[in-house]
């Protein structure tokens, strides 16, 4: 029933114009700041953070910021945001340079 009456609250008072303008967006705003956002990604491009953990003690730490391990996984969908890490390497894995020279 409150979709119907936010339809007709925006017809009166933006007429069909007002009815077909995309909605505003509700919700409680981010808490996090653009400088925020730009210091993160920077970190992550950097390769110092590869995990929701590693973001979720930046944020804290660096700009006290608190978000939830959810709400980190959330703002990173919302921002089309990825994680990049590499490929996990067993701990008893030989060095690079001895694979390397297996494989020759």
């Amino acid at each position: 029933m409150r979709t119907v009456q936010r339809w007709w609250l925006s017809y009166r008072e933006g007429g069909l114009a007002g009815l077909l303008a995309p909605p505003g967006r509700r919700g409680m705003a981010e808490r996090i700041t653009p400088e925020a956002w730009d210091g993160l990604q920077a970190e992550m491009r950097a390769g110092r953070i590869g995990g929701l953990h590693e973001a979720q003690v930046y944020l804290r730490d660096t700009w006290h910021i608190a978000y939830g391990i959810d709400a980190i996984s959330k703002l990173f969908q919302r921002r089309k945001a990825k994680l990049k890490t590499g490929r996990p390497h067993h701990r008893k894995a030989a060095s690079p340079a001895e694979q390397a020279a297996f494989k020759k």
